[in-house]
């Protein structure tokens, strides 16, 4: 192991793409959440918060937008979450109380964001 990431890691602190974020025992574990898009729109951000939070965190799409009929991989320190998709029409949908705790992977299709949207 890099001896700067090992010494970062003992500190408690490691920098993420110019951020400083605090490395817990949880933080050390990831789950990997596979989504795939098959809504027939393009998602334009992807919000998580712990259930504990009441404020969305930032937005963990890797790519700017996430056409329809592609798919990204995202990880997250285990954990329940509320989950927030929009789409490149500001339509939001929200989902709560995602159980997180293990490796996922989810399709989200026409008929998920319209009963999302109360349809």
């Amino acid at each position: 192991m890099n001896t700067k990431l090992l010494a970062a890691l003992l500190t408690g602190a490691v920098v993420f793409s110019g951020a400083e974020t605090a490395v817990s025992a949880r933080d050390l574990h990831r789950v990997t959440i596979k989504l795939e898009n098959n809504t027939g729109y393009t998602i334009r951000n992807l919000y998580l918060s712990d259930v504990r939070d009441g404020e969305w965190g930032p937005d963990v799409l890797s790519v700017d937008e996430l056409p329809t009929g592609f798919e990204e991989t995202i990880w997250a320190p285990p954990g329940y979450y509320d989950l927030m998709l929009v789409d490149k029409f500001d339509d939001k949908c929200e989902v709560r109380d995602i159980d997180l705790t293990y490796d996922r992977a989810f399709t989200i299709d026409r008929m998920d964001l319209l009963h999302c949207q109360g349809y």
